[in-house]
């Protein structure tokens, strides 16, 4: 079963007035995120393709709150560039396996620093969003940086969480 972790970094949290900025998969075999940038509305639609293609690599995809986030996203994303959706598959939203957990906060930041992991998160102040968003290419490698962690932390955490994981659904 091959196993990727995806996560999207955006210009917003609505999918009708937000786009892609950044989508990274980290699949369990391989030793670093797989990127696709999205310097300006114009690159979408070529992005999009690119993660559906990543996507179906995938027997099972892991997120952080991906399914109430990332997925409906891309989705929304898709369907104004009058793409189809991404298919159903078997998900592992690790979010809520931290829920089980009883700490404080359920942040990615938070649980890294719970259990100790190496990697911490990449803060990027609010500004680079809006820089990205206008195609300000210092800006948008900071975010892709930020996605990248983000995805080998959700990784690592998965492979700590794997004991406790019992089932993956669609």
């Amino acid at each position: 079963m091959r196993i990727a972790v995806l996560d999207i970094e955006t210009t917003g949290l609505n999918a009708t007035y937000g786009r892609l900025l950044c989508a990274c998969f980290k699949f369990d075999d391989e030793r670093r995120p797989r990127t696709v940038e999205v310097p300006l509305t114009k690159d979408e639609p070529k992005a999009l393709k690119q993660i559906k293609a990543w996507y179906s690599e995938a027997d099972v995809v892991a997120t952080w709150n991906g399914k109430r986030f990332d997925v409906p996203f891309i989705n929304g994303r898709l369907m104004v560039h009058k793409m189809d959706p991404l298919p159903a598959k078997m998900h592992k939203d690790l979010l809520y396996e931290s829920k089980k957990m009883r700490f404080n906060s359920h942040s990615l930041m938070n649980m890294s620093e719970n259990m100790g992991l190496a990697n911490r998160k990449h803060n990027v102040e609010a500004r680079h969003w809006t820089l990205a968003a206008e195609g300000n290419n210092a800006s948008r490698n900071k975010i892709v940086k930020h996605c990248q962690y983000d995805v080998v932390m959700t990784e690592e955490i998965m492979e700590r969480f794997r004991p406790l994981v019992i089932n993956i659904t669609r």
